[in-house]
């Protein structure tokens, strides 16, 4: 039989961790790729025309923001200063 190797080459590994940068991650949602300023479940401003998201999904990070007072005031303070900028 056969014996494969499943090592890759030699520092090929070390140049794809030294050139990823580091993915935001929501603190409401949990979903990569944005912060909680960003948040489509939370800011429905920020959400494209047309793109939809799951009632689960927003009511579970509304759940989230709402059990947890330090996370409720940095989204009330995100709010303000988007008030603000308007």
């Amino acid at each position: 039989m056969a014996r494969t190797s499943r090592l890759k080459r030699a520092g090929s590994l070390v140049e794809e961790t030294s050139q990823k940068k580091p993915t935001p991650e929501c603190l409401a949602c949990e979903r990569r790729g944005h912060s909680i300023r960003d948040c489509w479940c939370l800011f429905e401003d920020k959400r494209p025309a047309g793109v939809t998201i799951r009632d689960n999904r927003i009511e579970k990070a509304l759940r989230k923001v709402e059990q947890n007072k330090d996370l409720a005031d940095l989204v009330a303070k995100i709010r303000l200063e988007q008030e603000d900028e308007a």
